[in-house]
């Protein structure tokens, strides 16, 4: 029993650290897209300016009646 929580362990670990990535990916792909649509097209400038930029990005982009609860499962059309 012992080695199958271990194993379990290890799983939920290698688990969460792939889906903490692929967030992380995820969240820089949509804000240097956002910066691109504002005009931002120099990495110096965005760094210069990367608070203000931030603030923009989650006031604009990531605000709260955007998110989507992921345990509701999504509606399906009945044929």
């Amino acid at each position: 029993m012992h080695i199958l929580m271990e194993f379990y362990e290890e799983l939920f670990d290698e688990w969460l650290i792939r889906f903490i990535e692929k967030n992380i990916k995820e969240g820089i792909k949509l804000f240097l897209t956002y910066a691109l649509k504002q005009g931002t097209t120099d990495l110096r400038e965005l760094n210069l300016n990367i608070d203000q930029m931030l603030t923009k990005f989650f006031e604009e982009e990531f605000y709260p009646d955007r998110i989507i609860e992921v345990d509701k499962s999504p509606k399906r059309k009945v044929a």
